[in-house]
């Protein structure tokens, strides 16, 4: 949790609104937090009903213009906050802006750097993320307008309010700089439940069916998502290639020297 913190805090952004929500932690959470209280707008350590719900009482109680979740095992990376910001002033009216983001191990090691494709509806119904999600921004203005995350989903409660939201006619900017950077481990919650994940996927894709080209049958879900996430990867990496001249993915020396020149 304190990387993350740091990582916040360490933006030097001037406008920046920080809200922890603890679920209740009976490690040295809590500890950090009250090191770093007094740069903190508001935190709270009690029992919830889970993540999403967490989330989203933190969402209840920001009033800044643009917003986003960190997970306490994810961070930002230098300058982030400061090109969103540039990016919104320059290109203003957008209700989400995403970008390319790293993922490391639990020793802060660097595994590869992904870059964000051009925004898709139908990718996000396909398998396919955003981009992960610490690294997309969102006017909180829309929670308002079209609703919170649902506290039903564990996993894929960002993908189904991208959803969500573009089904209500959200515009999308897509920002090519390092804007997120997750944790991957072997207890990283996503990495342990993947059944979970799975299934809450399969339920978005029976809710927003009405997106693809055909209709599936119950029978037929396992199977079509399996074929359409492979194709959608596949495809996915083919435009990255074309769009941004370069591979999806890149080895972590080369993505170290990248996001040096973030800031």
């Amino acid at each position: 949790m304190e990387s993350t913190i740091q990582s916040i805090l360490n933006q030097n952004y001037p406008n920046l609104e920080l809200i922890i929500i603890d679920g209740g932690s009976t490690d040295n959470s809590v500890a950090i937090i009250k090191k770093y209280q007094d740069k903190i707008n508001f935190w709270v350590s009690e029992k919830d009903a889970g993540q999403t719900q967490a989330i989203n009482k933190g969402f209840k109680l920001a009033t800044g213009d643009y917003v986003n979740w960190i997970n306490s095992d994810d961070m930002l990376p230098p300058g982030a906050l400061h090109i969103l910001a540039d990016t919104i002033q320059d290109n203003s009216g957008y209700d989400f802006y995403f970008g390319d983001y790293l993922a490391i191990n639990e020793k802060d090691e660097l595994l590869y750097l992904r870059k964000s494709a051009p925004f898709s509806k139908r990718s996000l119904l396909w398998g396919r993320q955003l981009s992960s999600q610490p690294a997309v921004f969102f006017r909180r203005q829309l929670l308002e307008e079209y609703g919170y995350l649902n506290e039903k989903q564990q996993f894929c409660m960002d993908t189904e309010f991208w959803i969500r939201a573009s089904e209500n006619g959200a515009t999308f900017r897509q920002i090519k700089h390092i804007l997120g950077i997750t944790r991957t481990h072997e207890d990283a919650k996503t990495t342990k439940l993947q059944n979970i994940l799975h299934n809450e996927h399969i339920e978005i894709v029976r809710h927003y069916q009405h997106l693809l080209f055909f209709q599936i049958g119950s029978r037929s879900e396992n199977l079509y998502f399996f074929l359409m996430n492979r194709l959608w990867r596949l495809a996915t990496a083919v435009k990255r290639m074309t769009y941004r001249g370069d591979f999806t993915f890149m080895s972590a020396s080369k993505a170290l020297k990248t996001i040096t020149k973030v800031h």
